[in-house]
């Protein structure tokens, strides 16, 4: 062996000069591998994308779960979707606070837009006569595809309903309000405003004594009060004058109350009246004397006759019945007479006679009570007072 030669053993082996880059191999393929799927996933495109919108607003609708079959997905933040395998059959859709319903697609459809209806609607109800927020009052969903349901307001005034249809309508009522209804449209928030509509209040003389069956009225609606005095008038309009009338009082009115209570005190009205026939209110002369004399005296009413004791109606009345039997014989003009007593604060009080009406019996004979006499020879000609 030279004295340049080393021991076999020692001996430097050829293949260390390589082994390095034998040892790249299998992570590099498997590098390379790995950046072939993804690369070949990221250049695919999905079988099925889609966005849900909100029906009213437009705006999408995040955490929508998208089934079908055995497969679901949700919506991200811009209420989009996506399915990477063809999907068959129709897409389920659902969302708490939303109405669930179906879609189906078209054959070699790959994108799709979805609308869904809100079901949920909150708002809150107010007196217009306080403005403030009212509680306990009831908020009924009526509508004819689905029952009747309902809520009632908490202490804010405030409600929630769920599972609102979209052809429902909502009423609130409440005791001594008037019931209002709007229909739900396509608002998510629903407010109210009701107001009060039954007027109460107690009724007295001037010793403070209760007043019954007197007359409280405003617009068309009126009642009577009680023996003790109270009333209570439901159905009363917006706005109006309150008159509290009585025959032998002072008639009274005031303006419509915010508190709804309305208590009033009449002065008794000591009538001293002149009666003035049906013939001679048809006069124009006589009349202006009848006026004059009260005038010039302490005289406050006049007793005015509208239906006489032979029958006869003094003024073109709209019963039906007295045209019909010729009982009609107009003297004078009852609504000008009626404005000459207002005008000068003059009581006005009708005489109308019942239970003695010959021009009735003898026309209508089925309506009179008859004795033997009628029976014998026929209605009267005239009728027996006392």
């Amino acid at each position: 062996m030279g004295q340049d030669e080393l021991p076999r053993g020692d001996r430097p082996r050829r293949w260390t000069k390589i082994s390095w880059w034998y040892s790249l191999i299998l992570p590099v393929a498997l590098v390379l591998l790995l950046g072939s799927i993804a690369i070949d996933r990221l250049g695919s495109d999905p079988a099925l994308t889609g966005v849900v919108t909100d029906a009213y607003t437009g705006e999408p609708v995040k955490g929508v779960q998208v089934a079908v079959g055995a497969t679901a997905v949700e919506t991200d933040g811009s209420g989009e979707f996506s399915f990477d395998s063809p999907p068959s059959g129709a897409l389920s859709i659902s969302r708490p606070d939303y109405e669930s319903t179906q879609v189906a697609l078209n054959p070699n459809e790959d994108e799709v837009t979805i609308q869904i209806r809100p079901t949920t609607l909150t708002g809150t109800v107010t007196n217009t006569r306080t403005n403030e927020p009212l509680a306990g009052a009831s908020v009924i969903v009526s509508s004819p595809s689905r029952a009747t349901a309902k809520t009632v307001t908490d202490e804010d005034g405030n409600y929630l309903l769920f599972d609102v249809p979209a052809d429902a309508t909502i009423t609130v009522e409440h005791a001594g309000l008037s019931p209002v209804s709007q229909p739900v449209s396509q608002n998510l928030v629903l407010d109210f405003e009701v107001r009060p509509d039954i007027l109460t209040g107690r009724i007295v003389d001037e010793a403070g004594q209760p007043i019954s069956h007197a007359r409280i009225e405003i617009g068309d609606v009126s009642t009577l009060s009680e023996s003790d005095g109270s009333y209570r008038l439901a159905g009363v309009p917006d706005d109006g004058r309150v008159f509290v009338k009585k025959a032998g009082y002072e008639e009274i009115s005031v303006e419509y109350p915010e508190d709804m209570v309305v208590d009033a005190t009449l002065e008794s009205f000591p009538v001293k009246a002149i009666y003035v026939s049906g013939l001679t209110a048809g006069n124009n002369e006589q009349w202006q004397e009848v006026l004059q004399t009260i005038e010039d005296t302490e005289l406050n009413a006049v007793v005015l006759d509208i239906k006489d004791g032979q029958g006869i109606v003094r003024y073109n009345t709209g019963v039906p019945l007295a045209s019909e039997i010729g009982a009609v014989d107009a003297a004078y003009d009852l609504e000008a007479r009626l404005a000459d007593l207002k005008e000068r604060n003059i009581y006005a009080i009708a005489r109308l006679v019942v239970f003695e009406d010959p021009v009735l019996a003898a026309q209508r004979p089925d309506l009179a009570i008859k004795d033997a006499s009628w029976e014998a020879s026929g209605p009267p000609g005239t009728v027996r007072r006392g």
